[in-house]
């Protein structure tokens, strides 16, 4: 009888970076798919997996990188017995494209511990996490302890490489073709450590400063019901080493009985899919979710679904089983889409499938990537409004990603034959994703890129509702030239109507509340509503008014001790003639002079009190003097406001122009601290040309604004009506966080947004 050749299989530990990609905890699914189909072929196969086992472990290092599962030198020691081969996994976290001393040690610790075995190293390739092609001779020549690699799929491969006795071939390339996917027997996971896994994870997650994917308690595991892609994106590896695409499914009844095993066996909950596209075929794929509804699983398709094979039933059928589901657009412009990505799909479908989540109130994350070669700032720019579109109008959730040349995939080749790699850290690719970008390229520089998409991630935090900011009352003491609301009729607002809104909005979550006018202190219920505001709990109450009535001591010290915790007020020369040019009223500088005086002096601790000054041709060129003033007035923060096209101002020519921006920009560049400036209702790319580095305003997108007499509005949407795009923002890196210029002087800009 001859003797069963013995081989120990090693899924090692993996060093990750923090901003790694994929599924590093599932590696271990090769693994054990090999194992079965290794014992299977007659094999004596026994595991040693640091993820897996009774040592396994997650350790945070010095350098900020994560090692997932126990040390190997440790766990191969608890091992019996001798093998006549070692096969280590080396998966795409193992960096198989360029040495790493850590996988290095990763081989020096199995030879040490079996000198006399042929060692082997192994991708246990499976799909639906993003592979790395590797050139396996540099691989052999990196790691001389290393007698073979095995690249690819190897259930079939390694196990005729590993009944053959003698020297290895030192080099093999596994054909995925021939491997019948319903031959394979089902991976042999342990049962003494699946439950443990998750624990783990989660432990993985937490050092990586990351919320974990899937809920504790619930045991999970990955697998696939198909291997390969029927797609060849350029920018993709899921089907490396195979010379056209193929869709490679697993069989109904293969997949019930495995399903099966899984819950009976290991008690498994959820399992998580990982499929390169798992909705090849629709009808396919409904049988898969029936399958996993009748069984009492949960599941996750984590790569992202094609929109254009999905059906609203699917979805329907999906809600029930999942919490959510992932698409992939990967770019908003089409010409991208379809030249660069080679997609082979239309946005339509994107958005088809997003409406029907939104009908079903099922979660759903959208795929895209920007920066690659041959992109343009425009394209990005579409990119990223079509994400924020499906934002908007569906509540999808934008998983954008930097565009990353991954040796193997076609626009790798690009890159490399376009010269665009020689700055590109190979090695260390996983950081591209979601830090810097990877390239420059003629048409996009990656500075530009990296501003583009952090503000696209900055105008996606602002979108949630942060303040309420209420009119009053239109009355005023003052006529402002510039007053946004001074063309409406002069009446005060409703108390009852206030009142259901403020109790409304705190049950939405907001603790902001902005008290405006007209002059807020005219208002007959003014202290009655802030007592309410406290009452409904809000935290945070901001006033802005003239400050002439705080003049009067008695009335400043009762409004300040009212309960409202901010307070600004509006000063817009340090004159009497700058600034009663502006509001039309003689003596409403002494007062409101005198009123921040009170202010300064009779607030409560913790009370901010600030000023607003609104920046025109008439006063702009006195702005330093005017910083100066609120200096010697012990003013901490003064808002510079732009002109806005709305009441008095909506017909004002020329206020938008550049030498206005010119004085603001100078006062950012100030050499005094105080008091601090900043910058309301800029056209940012204006601001750009005389200061660099200045954020976009984002904040509106998160404010509600309730007027006298009209429904409440977006702050950002109502503001934007008046504004226009022109054919040189398409390419502005600005233009997903602007609505653009500010429209004055056109009679069809005229009418009221709100009517």
């Amino acid at each position: 009888m001859t003797k069963r050749r013995r081989v120990l299989l090693v899924n090692p530990p993996a060093l990750l970076d923090r901003d790694f990609i994929d599924y590093p905890q599932f590696v271990g699914l090769g693994v054990a798919s090999n194992a079965a189909a290794l014992r299977a072929r007659g094999l004596a196969v026994t595991v040693a997996d640091a993820q897996m086992s009774a040592q396994a472990e997650v350790a945070a290092r010095d350098d900020g990188r994560v090692r997932l599962g126990c040390d190997l030198e440790r766990l191969l020691k608890t091992v019996p017995g001798d093998f006549d081969d070692v096969v280590v996994g080396v998966s795409p976290y193992a960096k198989p494209h360029a040495r790493t001393e850590f996988t290095a040690r990763q081989f020096a610790a199995a030879r040490a511990r079996f000198p006399s075995a042929r060692l082997v190293a192994a991708d246990f390739y499976f799909g639906g996490i993003h592979y790395i092609e590797y050139d396996g001779e540099r691989f052999l020549r990196d790691y001389p302890q290393v007698d073979a690699v095995v690249k690819y799929e190897g259930e079939s491969a390694l196990a005729a490489l590993l009944k053959s006795s003698g020297p290895l071939p030192r080099v093999t390339r596994a054909v995925a073709e021939d491997i019948p996917v319903d031959s394979l027997p089902y991976p042999a996971w342990d049962p003494k450590f699946v439950e443990g896994h998750g624990d783990l994870s989660a432990k993985f997650y937490a050092a990586s400063g990351r919320p974990a994917p899937y809920p504790p308690g619930v045991v999970t595991l990955p697998a696939v019901t198909s291997r390969s892609c029927a797609y060849r994106c350029s920018f993709c590896t899921s089907n490396p080493g195979q010379s056209r695409a193929s869709f490679r499914p697993h069989g109904a009844a293969y997949l019930r009985r495995y399903f099966s095993e899984l819950k009976n066996k290991f008690s498994v909950r959820r399992l998580v899919l990982l499929d390169g596209c798992a909705n090849y075929d629709p009808a396919r794929f409904d049988e898969i979710l029936s399958i996993i509804g009748e069984l009492g699983l949960r599941c996750d398709f984590p790569n992202g679904l094609r929109a254009d094979k999905l059906t609203f039933a699917a979805l329907r059928a999906l809600s029930a089983v999942s919490d959510g589901v992932s698409i992939s657009a990967e770019s908003g412009d089409p010409e991208v889409l379809s030249h660069i990505f080679k997609k082979g799909m239309d946005l339509s479908a994107v958005e088809r499938v997003a409406s029907w989540c939104r009908e079903l109130r099922l979660p759903i994350g959208i795929h895209y990537i920007v920066g690659a070669p041959g992109e343009t700032p425009e394209s990005v720019n579409r990119t990223l409004r079509h994400a924020l579109r499906m934002t908007d109008d569906f509540g999808a959730r934008p998983l954008l990603q930097n565009f990353v040349p991954i040796p193997g995939t076609a626009l790798y080749g690009e890159c490399e034959r376009r010269g665009l790699l020689k700055r590109f850290d190979a090695e260390n690719l996983h950081r591209y994703f979601q830090g810097e970008p990877a390239l420059s390229t003629p048409s996009l520089s990656r500075a530009k890129l990296s501003r583009m998409v952090r503000l696209f991630r900055s105008r996606l935090e602002a979108s949630s509702l942060q303040k309420v900011i209420v009119n009053l009352t239109y009355h005023c003491n003052n006529n402002c030239r510039f007053c946004a609301v001074g063309d409406r009729g002069k009446r005060h607002g409703d108390f009852e109507r206030y009142g259901r809104l403020l109790a409304d909005y705190r049950k939405r979550g907001v603790t902001a509340l902005d008290l405006d006018g007209g002059e807020p202190t005219l208002y007959p219920e003014f202290f009655p509503l802030v007592r309410l505001a406290r009452r409904c709990g809000y935290e945070k109450i901001t006033v802005t008014t003239n400050g002439r009535r705080l003049a009067d001591r008695a009335f400043a010290a009762r409004f300040l001790l009212s309960g409202i915790s901010d307070l600004l007020i509006s000063l817009h020369g340090h004159t009497p003639e700058i600034h009663e040019y502006q509001t039309r009223r003689k003596g409403s500088f002494a007062e409101a002079v005198q009123g921040l005086r009170h202010a300064l002096r009779l607030k409560p601790g913790r009370m901010t009190v600030g000023v607003n000054t609104m920046l025109l041709a008439e006063n702009a060129r006195h702005l330093p003097s005017f910083l100066d003033f609120m200096d010697e007035l012990g003013v901490e923060k003064v808002n510079v406001q732009l002109l806005t096209p709305f009441g008095n101002a909506a017909a004002a020519p020329g206020r938008g122009d550049f030498d206005v921006y010119g004085h603001a920009a100078r006062a950012l560049r100030r050499r005094k601290k105080t008091p601090a400036v900043q910058l309301v209702n800029v056209v940012p790319c204006l601001l750009a040309g005389h200061a660099r580095g200045v954020p976009a305003e984002l904040g509106k997108h998160g404010r509600e604004m309730v007027f006298v007499d009209a429904a409440p509005r977006n702050l950002a949407a109502y503001l934007d009506a008046r504004r226009h795009k022109t054919d040189q923002c398409r390419g502005c890196e600005f233009d997903i966080g602007c609505g653009g210029f500010h429209v004055f002087n056109a009679e069809e800009d005229r009418t009221d947004p709100l009517v």
